[in-house]
């Protein structure tokens, strides 16, 4: 349960140097980089829900490809799930197993999404560097995969100092301590810290830090500066790339690109199954809306007369006439259960089926057990537009391709993701 807990939490972190795309909301105190999260309240004092780009990223439409599991009989979550973006890139991972350790850092979603399209185009993918939402300070890249990173520091006067920045993972509580063990006293006569204020937010670092102004010249003059002796800078290296295969295998990635490209290859396919299952699904609601209309014309026109004639004449007229026999799911059997229950069943004061053997009763039950509102006019004028409708969607979806509906998926994604970006600089 602990762990279940960490983990909910850091899905919920937003500060700088945890996710750039958080899938929870911290609706409470879920750690700010104050402490690194570590300031986080306990379980019961903080609630959550699905952040509004997380289903952007998992699409809905992919649900029903997904493989679930089962623990004990209970119903688990997937094999693994369907991301439209290569989330390991996206948010960065890093951990220790048997025999193998990993550090990946974050990506841009924006430089991903332009590496996916690349793809489609069968062009390079851009260089891909580290990128951490909110962070303000530079990251530059020393050597192939080597990483310098600086915060944020300005001599503002003779003997001030602001720093508006910290590196990565160089938490505000933390760095305030550095500083008091810089401070000159009579037990630390190589200290250069005179005093410090502080002006933080939750989000965003300021110091100022008043020193002797001679000892900041010769500190500004020598190797590194005023940015090395405050520790503003730290370096990264994108060596240590480990992340499981399609087939569960660690397997050891070289570039950032190398994952993007797997991870392509995987997802590619995917987007062909799911156009398959939604012209499945597509023209089984067609076949469906096409079968009430013509059901309801023929009573209509009394061509087909159901009033005191017994069931099986009906089953047999309704096979003559060719209608399709459509069994519902389980799912769909859960809910009318639960509809029935309460009295709102779209079939109540419908006469039960009580020859569970009949199958052609349960196969047309979705034309006989519609109430007596449905053989209107405006009723079948209502499903046909429907059918129309479908009939349209089938056609559209037949020109489009598995690359378009990944594209469609992917801008969704960017406008959501720019309207974050402008929420974080208002804030």
């Amino acid at each position: 349960e602990a762990s279940l807990m960490s983990t909910i939490v850091n899905m919920a972190h937003d500060f700088v140097g945890s996710n750039n795309v958080h899938y929870l909301c911290p609706n409470g105190q879920f750690g700010t980089r104050l402490q690194g999260g570590k300031d986080c309240a306990s379980a019961r004092y903080i609630f959550t829900a699905l952040h509004s780009l997380t289903r952007l990223i998992f699409p809905q439409a992919d649900d029903a490809l997904l493989t679930f599991q089962e623990d004990d009989g209970q119903g688990i979550e997937p094999k693994y799930y369907l991301p439209i973006l290569p989330t390991v890139l996206m948010n960065g991972s890093d951990g220790i197993g048997t025999g193998w350790s990993t550090n990946i850092p974050p990506f841009n979603p924006s430089d991903l999404v332009a590496g996916i399209k690349s793809l489609m185009e069968d062009k390079p993918i851009p260089a891909l560097h580290p990128w951490y939402r909110g962070f303000n300070g530079t990251i530059t890249e020393t050597a192939p995969l080597k990483y310098t990173i600086m915060g944020k520091l300005e001599r503002s006067s003779d003997n001030t100092v602001t720093i508006s920045e910290l590196p990565i993972n160089s938490w505000t509580s933390s760095y305030k301590e550095w500083l008091e063990s810089m401070m000159l006293n009579d037990a630390n006569k190589d200290g250069f810290v005179l005093s410090y204020k502080e002006f933080h937010t939750e989000r965003k670092v300021h110091f100022v830090v008043t020193c002797d102004g001679e000892k900041l010249d010769i500190m500004e003059s020598e190797a590194g500066g005023l940015y090395k002796k405050f520790k503003i800078t730290s370096s990264l290296s994108v060596t240590n790339m480990h992340a499981f295969d399609e087939e569960g295998r660690i397997e050891w990635y070289d570039a950032p690109e190398r994952i993007l490209k797997n991870f392509y290859d995987f997802r590619m396919p995917w987007y062909e199954r799911r156009k398959a299952h939604l012209h499945e699904q597509l023209t089984a609601e067609w076949t469906k809306l096409d079968a009430k209309a013509r059901f309801i014309r023929l009573i209509i026109k009394k061509e087909m007369v159901i009033s005191g004639v017994a069931k099986k004449k009906i089953l047999a007229e309704l096979k003559q006439r060719q209608f399709p026999t459509i069994f519902p799911s389980a799912k769909e059997k859960a809910k009318e259960a639960e509809r029935a229950a309460s009295g709102n069943s779209e079939e109540s004061g419908a006469e039960e089926e009580t020859d569970d053997s009949d199958s052609l009763a349960v196969g047309y039950g979705y034309l006989l057990n519609m109430p007596l509102w449905s053989l209107t006019l405006e009723k079948v004028q209502a499903l046909e537009a429907q059918r129309d409708n479908k009939e349209n969607e089938i056609r559209e979806l037949a020109l489009t391709s598995a690359k378009t509906l990944w594209t469609r998926d992917l801008d969704g994604f960017m406008t959501a993701w720019m309207g974050e970006l402008q929420k974080d600089e208002v804030s």
